[in-house]
């Protein structure tokens, strides 16, 4: 959260008050004197805006909150506002914030504080600052039965500070104004994206899961369920608001207030339930095609909203099929074995569904990758997983160029996959890039004949990421994947 700073501590304090009744993991970037106030310590992070010399620690405390996704206020000013041209403003804005919120892919809440101190504070700043400083412990308690109003503004996303077009002091100055706009209800200066609906309650979610399937537990108090809209709404509003999170953090996301749409209605989820700390670790969406053929048709499908299926793909493989995606895990699960357990689920389910052959669906690159790092992966994929005579066509194509094409011919010389898969890493790694997990993941869970990516488009929905078509032959999942996520459930309702 970044604030205007017009009438000192009582700013902090009234920010501190307003955002912990949403959320209890929240801290102010104070100086020193502040910090010093024993019964709110817990609340502070000592840091000088103004200098960041010899703060290392500091520095330290401040990235392990932000990496920790803790709601951190921060004043960029670094002093009181003061009267200039008739005018209360804020000094020159430090870039501390902006450099936090690049290095932590952070999004920034811009808060306007509506206020102000008595004439006879702007009156003996103007005569000089230092003097006025003495006032604030007067300007501090004479608020009394005052109100101070708050305008919030929609978060800022991490992107918006991750732009080589202007320097972290130049976006400071253009955050600046932004919040100067958010006050007077102006278009701001950044592209934003709405607040995202609060947490649904622990104890509504609890209730639909006791109306849900229970596929598998483990050993360390995860369990695996089968939920549907009809029996747990309250579970697929919390998966809405999760994955419109986790989207976000990686480039994507609908910039909505919850990321849902109607097929969440009759579609069925897997989800990773976490018993100890009450929370959705993650989830994957899927569609019955034989439900769904009947009852809603070739566009009842979320596929067909961003390829075209040709009539002989419909009739061969819709009805035997099931539809894979948006799936999603939370980002402080990313190091865990919970994309192992979600695939627990999956295989759980085609073990009940043995008329299941094929599974198929989109499966999404990050807006984020560049063109020299993107093309590659379309192209190794294509190359060894494409399929030259394709009855699906994305409706916004993406198509590498001619010169594209001829270069990365050039690159991926290798025999096998394999081989020219070290040469797609060796290729992402200077750039900072590695593979999407997902591509890794549905290679890695057939032989080589068993898995396609037949097109790849372009998501203008969903924050132009790309999006690859993939299509699984069920009977080619490998050996040990099938012991080890389908056939493990034969008569068990226990995972590893």
């Amino acid at each position: 959260c970044v604030a205007n700073h017009p009438i000192g501590s009582l700013d902090g304090l009234a920010l501190l008050k307003l955002i912990s009744e949403i959320r209890e993991d929240v801290k102010i970037i104070a100086n020193a004197i502040l910090y010093e106030i024993d019964n709110l310590r817990s609340h502070f992070l000592p840091f000088n805006l103004e200098n960041r010399n010899v703060q290392k620690e500091n520095i330290k405390e401040i990235n392990n909150a932000l990496e920790k996704e803790e709601a951190i206020i921060i004043f960029p000013a670094a002093e009181v506002s003061r009267l200039k041209f008739y005018h209360i403003v804020d000094s020159k804005w430090q870039k501390g914030a902006v450099q936090f919120a690049r290095k932590n892919n952070a999004p920034i809440l811009p808060i306007f504080v509506n206020a102000k101190n008595s004439l006879l504070f702007y009156l003996t700043s103007s005569i000089h600052k230092y003097f006025s400083r003495f006032l604030l412990v007067h300007e501090l308690f004479n608020k009394k039965n005052k109100t101070i109003n708050l305008r919030l503004g929609n978060p800022i996303p991490p992107r918006a500070f991750t732009s080589n077009i202007f320097d972290s002091q130049t976006q400071t100055a253009l955050l600046k104004k932004h919040v100067i706009k958010v006050g007077k209800n102006k278009k701001p200066i950044f592209v934003t994206e709405k607040n995202i609906i609060h947490p649904i309650s622990r104890k509504f979610i609890k209730r639909d899961l006791a109306h849900s399937e229970l596929l598998g537990e483990t050993s360390d108090n995860k369990k695996i369920y089968l939920c549907e809209y009809v029996n747990a709404k309250n579970v697929i509003n919390e998966i809405a608001r999760l994955r419109e999170i986790t989207f976000r953090k990686v480039g994507e996301g609908t910039g909505k207030k919850y990321d849902t749409d109607i097929f969440d209605r009759y579609y069925k989820h897997i989800i990773i339930w976490d018993e100890d700390d009450l929370e959705i670790i993650g989830a994957y969406r899927l569609g019955l095609g034989s439900e769904i053929v009947k009852d809603n048709g070739v566009k009842g499908f979320y596929t067909s909203t961003l390829f075209d299926m040709s009539d002989e793909f419909i009739s061969n493989y819709l009805a035997s099929s099931l539809e894979l995606g948006r799936s999603f895990i939370q980002k402080k699960y990313w190091r865990t074995n919970a994309l192992h357990l979600l695939w627990q689920g999956i295989g759980a389910f085609l073990y009940k569904h043995p008329e299941i052959t094929h599974m198929f669906g989109p499966v999404s690159i990050s807006k984020h990758y560049t063109q020299s790092a993107l093309e590659p992966i379309v192209f190794y994929y294509k190359k060894w997983f494409g399929n030259c005579i394709s009855d699906v066509k994305a409706k916004n194509e993406l198509r590498l160029s001619e010169r594209s094409n001829i270069n990365l011919s050039n690159e991926f010389v290798g025999l096998t996959y394999k081989e020219d898969y070290r040469i797609l890493k060796n290729i992402l790694k200077p750039l900072g890039y590695s593979v999407p997990t997902l591509y890794k993941q549905y290679t890695d869970l057939c032989e080589p004949d068993g898995v396609k990516f037949l097109c790849f488009g372009v998501d203008e929905s969903f924050d132009m990421c790309i999006d690859g078509f993939i299509f699984i032959q069920v009977s080619k999942i490998a050996k040990e994947k099938r012991e080890r996520y389908i056939e493990i459930h034969q008569g068990k309702n226990a995972v590893a």
